[in-house]
């Protein structure tokens, strides 16, 4: 993490893709505006440089790197040795509310959180908090890197995995709750954003391991 701070404050990362930790992501934009950050990623590659993000990325960063030189066989061969698994994101770890804390935005995450059920659209959040929709777009991208609808998005997810993982409700009831009508639906984005499915997040079935690490 902090090398990734430090490579952009010598002017390394000017221009280039970069990552570093999800919870530091909001200060590192307001201090090095000309790095495209990708906060998402665990590693991103841009040239010459490789940053990783999160406390133990190392593991991620030396995976990669391995993988680049030596092949993805010999890369799952230490990870197994270090029983490390092998993540792409750091979406599935996101905590918005964190993110939004410091921010305007707060009042949004709050209020759209509390109406999920309802379908709300990016224009209602933006109305109830007396933003324009490109204000509200504006500072979205500035407290949390993503768009309008990536964000009312996150907050389903994250909601949906709450529920999973404190309720026995069935998936068609969460689906409801958070604003999606049918499971189908809510089963393909948790797949997308988090990588496990419903059952998973309820203890059932591990996810296999990812075959390409690059």
């Amino acid at each position: 993490m902090l090398g990734g701070f430090l490579s952009a404050a010598v002017g390394l990362l000017d221009g280039r893709r970069a990552t570093t930790s999800w919870w530091l992501a909001p200060l590192f934009r307001r201090l090095h505006p000309g790095v495209e950050l990708d906060a998402e990623a665990l590693v991103v590659r841009d040239g010459p440089v490789t940053t990783a993000g999160a406390a133990m990325a190392h593991l991620d960063l030396m995976l990669t790197l391995v993988a680049r030189h030596g092949g993805a066989e010999l890369a799952d061969r230490c990870a197994r040795y270090l029983l490390a698994d092998v993540r792409a994101s750091q979406s599935a770890y996101m905590a918005l509310g964190f993110l939004t804390a410091a921010d305007h935005v707060a009042a949004a995450e709050r209020w759209a959180r509390a109406r999920l059920a309802d379908d709300v659209s990016v224009a209602d959040v933006a109305a109830a908090v007396g933003m324009s929709a490109r204000t509200f777009a504006r500072r979205v991208e500035r407290a949390t890197g993503l768009s309008p609808v990536r964000f009312l998005q996150r907050l389903r997810v994250e909601t949906a995995v709450d529920l999973l993982t404190t309720t026995r409700l069935p998936v068609e009831d969460i689906a409801r709750r958070v604003g999606y009508a049918d499971p189908t639906t809510l089963r393909r984005v948790l797949r997308r954003e988090t990588g496990r499915g419903p059952r998973d997040h309820r203890g059932g079935e591990s996810t296999s391991r990812r075959a390409k690490l690059v």
